[in-house]
């Protein structure tokens, strides 16, 4: 199991940025935010300048239904630093800076960099993020937030 995998790596080495940080989207898969989320702090602590941990972590923070473990505001923080650390705008980082945006109640922010993603996808767009955006533009439009569907 990937999950009990990833702890064995981080008992022999706890400063394994990428092991916390594949430890806490694993769990977050499994449903088990409040346990990610320690995870995937540690792997921003150690890897500051990863765009992808940034992300990770920021989505997590931006989209949560339970208000104990959604920030807004980090969640904002840490979108920004990871569309500045990419080369290039990368959509998924526009889509969680977006959805950071809505989670502070910045609307007009949100939908803007919502159609900035949108923008950027190439026509191949295999896994559907364009829909997904989308319907999260939708929700901006109208002045809310996107919440996962994750409780815990």
């Amino acid at each position: 199991m990937a999950i009990e995998h990833y702890r064995l790596s981080l008992s022999s080495n706890s400063d394994h940025a990428l092991a916390h940080y594949r430890l806490g989207v694993t769990l977050l898969s499994h449903a088990t935010v409040a346990e990610s989320l320690p995870h995937l702090r540690e792997a921003v602590r150690l890897r500051p300048e990863s765009p992808t941990i940034l992300n990770a972590l920021a989505w997590t923070l931006a989209t949560q239904s339970n208000e104990r473990l959604r920030d807004p505001v980090e969640a904002l923080r840490l979108a920004q630093r990871a569309v500045e650390f990419d080369d290039s705008p990368i959509p998924a980082h526009l889509d969680t800076l977006a959805a950071a945006y809505a989670a502070m109640g910045q609307f007009d922010l949100a939908t803007a960099t919502a159609e900035e993603a949108l923008q950027l996808i190439s026509s191949s767009d295999e896994d559907g993020r364009a829909d997904k955006i989308r319907r999260r533009l939708d929700l901006y439009r109208e002045n809310q937030p996107y919440f996962a569907t994750r409780k815990k």
